[in-house]
Formats: structure tokens, C-alpha cells, sequence
């Protein structure tokens, strides 16, 4: 799935964006178009979030993004943002230049077999998410 420049997806409640083993997620916006990722209500934890799993696509790439709103769901794994895979399937992400807000967690959930960017906690803009901006590994 390819997102483009100056995208807005709004959520609907417990909604969630997954991407699984057979698929890429490449939502690449720029400083004057970023893409949006929102719930229908302004609420922490309206949605779920984005959930990379299994998914160790090099094209899975979150730039100039601002996910808001998420982390909805509960769960050990609840964020704005999910990587989350095993040591047979890892998952792969890089987030870079983007908003991680409002997330009735955290802003982003990495575990252990999670393959990310190690910048990923100060490339990235983190407000109000309410466990913290980055759970996991770095």
C-alpha cells in the first residue's frame, strides 16, 4: 500500500491499519504535504493504530507522518504505532520525521525481533501519548 503526499485517513472507532507478512506499507509524505493518520473522534485510543506484523518488507517507511489518536485495544502491544515480530518472522519499519500523539499508550510498541531505525526515538516528534513515546528496543 502506497499512501501519498498530503494524505488524510480518519478512523473509525477500535479501526486499525495492519499489515501483515504479505504486505508493505510506504506512506511517505514531505514537510509541506504530511499525511495524516486520525480517529473520527479526538479521542486517545479512539482507534488502534498502525500494526507492522510479521511485515519485513524494506518498503515499510513512515516519513513526515503524524499518527494521533490510537493505541486503542488494550493489550501488552497497544500504540500509535506497532512492530512487532517473532525471531523466524521479524518485522521492519522506519519512521522518520513524524508526529506520534494522543495515544491512550504509547507513542510507538517495538519488541524484541522488531527492526527499526535506531534513531527512531529522536527523529520523531512524541506528545501526550500517555504510557510514553517508545516502548521496546531501540
Amino acid at each position: 500500500l502506497i499512501i501519498q503526499a498530503g494524505a488524510k485517513l480518519i478512523f473509525r472507532a477500535g479501526g486499525e491499519l495492519y499489515v501483515s507478512s504479505t504486505g508493505s506499507l510506504a506512506a511517505i509524505g514531505t514537510p509541506s504535504k504530511p499525511i495524516l493518520f486520525t480517529g473520527e473522534q479526538q479521542t486517545a485510543g479512539y482507534w488502534n493504530g498502525i500494526q507492522f506484523t510479521y511485515s519485513n518488507n524494506v518498503k515499510n517507511e513512515l516519513n513526515y507522518v503524524t499518527v494521533e489518536f490510537g493505541g486503542g485495544g488494550g493489550g501488552i502491544s497497544a500504540a500509535n504505532v506497532v512492530v512487532y515480530g517473532t525471531t523466524s518472522s521479524p518485522s521492519r519499519a522506519a519512521i522518520t520525521n513524524s508526529v506520534l500523539r494522543f495515544s491512550a499508550s504509547y507513542g510507538i510498541w517495538l519488541n524484541d525481533n522488531s527492526q527499526v531505525n535506531t534513531n527512531i526515538g529522536t527523529v520523531n516528534t512524541f506528545a501526550n501519548n500517555a504510557l510514553g513515546d517508545v516502548f521496546g528496543n531501540q
